[in-house]
This record gives structure tokens, C-alpha cells and sequence, in this order.
């Protein structure tokens, strides 16, 4: 009789799959090779739309594969040195501006997401 154990086990809301497909990939990925799995790795990018002479580029995240963009600003400023935290559900960023401020946002897969404003006076 074959013997079955459990590869991975997480509390998922409805309408996740893609991040269980992730979270499976990493369990056979981690399994086969003895490293961890990156499927269910988060990216924070530059997205540049529009045309050349009125560029907007927005800072964003999504999934490892692509999927799930969240725009996190709307093009009106240029960002500098985002870096997510530890557990890769906030992001922090500076703005390229003349006042000296800085912004945390929260951020969830299901695209809800929570910004504050640190200004330093």
C-alpha cells in the first residue's frame, strides 16, 4: 500500500488557485532539488506606459509567473528603492521629489491594498 504525507498545508480564501498551484510548485520543486521553491516569489517592478514624449511609469507588483499586477502609483512621480519587507506584504518606497517623504504600503494577492505617507519635517 502506497504511503501519502503532507507536502504543504496553508489557510486559503476562495478564488486563490493560482496560489496554490504556487504553493504545490514549491513542494515538488523543494522536494526534488532540496531547495526552497521560488513559484510563489512576489516582484516589484517599474511598468512605463504611453507614448514616448508623455511616459507614465508606475510602480507595481505581481506574481513570480506574471499574474496579478497591482499598480501601486499612478505615474505622477518617479520612485526610488522599493524594497519589500520581510514578509513580502508591505512595500517601501521614495518618491523622487523635493520633499523628503517616504511611503509604506500594504499589500495583499487579491489586490486590496493600504498606502501612509512618512513625511520627515
Amino acid at each position: 500500500m502506497a504511503k501519502a504525507r503532507c507536502l504543504a498545508s496553508s489557510i486559503l480564501r476562495s478564488g486563490e488557485l493560482a496560489r496554490i498551484a504556487h504553493l504545490i510548485s514549491d513542494a515538488i520543486y523543494e522536494r526534488i532539488t532540496g531547495e526552497k521553491g521560488y513559484f510563489d516569489t512576489r516582484i516589484v517592478f517599474i511598468s512605463e506606459a504611453g507614448p514616448a514624449t508623455n511616459r507614465k511609469k508606475k510602480l507595481a507588483v505581481m506574481d513570480e509567473d506574471g499574474a496579478n499586477p497591482i499598480f501601486l502609483t499612478k505615474g505622477d512621480y518617479m520612485v526610488l528603492t522599493p524594497r519589500f519587507n520581510p514578509t513580502a506584504q508591505m512595500i517601501a518606497y521614495s518618491p523622487i521629489s523635493t520633499e523628503s517623504r517616504a511611503f509604506i504600503c500594504s499589500i495583499w494577492r487579491v489586490g486590496v491594498r493600504r498606502c501612509w505617507e512618512i513625511s520627515r519635517t
